[in-house]
């Protein structure tokens, strides 16, 4: 039991650091460190989308996609970044809770963007450069990608998107 215990302040301690930027209020924060605390909270996953019945290996990808993982540096050269971010894609039939799913992810992380794929572009989802009409300067508009940096982007009918706005995708780095 006490190395148990020891193993859950370790974690404990890694979530506070890791997530104490990602959730704007400290609610949030306690409400997920919560459900964390609670014995084998990966079973528990009846937190995620109260509403949505069953769906259990979907909720547990999510909350894996809320707790995220930790930036790592290559042991090589010690500069390049690891990725340690974990993408999710929902597919399946009309009417299985994949939006509603991708909505509650959204009103828990206060970092996130929603964004449906049938109304978006390249430049709506990284960035666009305009003309500010007050001062007549170019200044740059953000897309959903860009604000949703370290945190979560979530792009609902992702299908009905056409391919060159698909194709961006590849390209975007942080």
């Amino acid at each position: 039991l006490i190395k148990n215990l020891s193993k859950r302040n370790d974690v404990i301690e890694r979530l506070t650091m890791a997530l104490g930027s990602v959730f704007s209020t400290e609610y949030n924060f306690l409400l997920v460190l919560y459900y964390y605390m609670r014995v084998f909270v990966y079973e528990n996953v009846a937190f995620i989308a109260p509403s949505i019945y069953e769906h259990d290996d979907i909720k547990r990808g999510l909350l894996c996609l809320l707790f995220g993982g930790t930036r790592k540096e290559e042991s090589v050269n010690h500069r390049a970044k690891a990725r340690s971010e974990i993408n999710i894609l929902l597919c399946g039939d009309p009417g299985t809770s994949k939006s509603q799913l991708l909505q509650y992810v959204y009103r828990l992380v206060p970092r996130a963007q929603y964004t449906s794929g049938k109304g978006s572009s390249a430049v709506g989802l990284t960035a666009s450069v305009a003309r500010d009409p007050d001062t007549k300067h170019l200044v740059l508009q953000t897309g959903a990608l860009v604000l949703a940096d370290n945190g979560v982007c979530c792009i609902d009918e992702f299908d009905k998107m056409n391919d060159s706005t698909r194709s961006v995708l590849h390209e975007v780095r942080f």
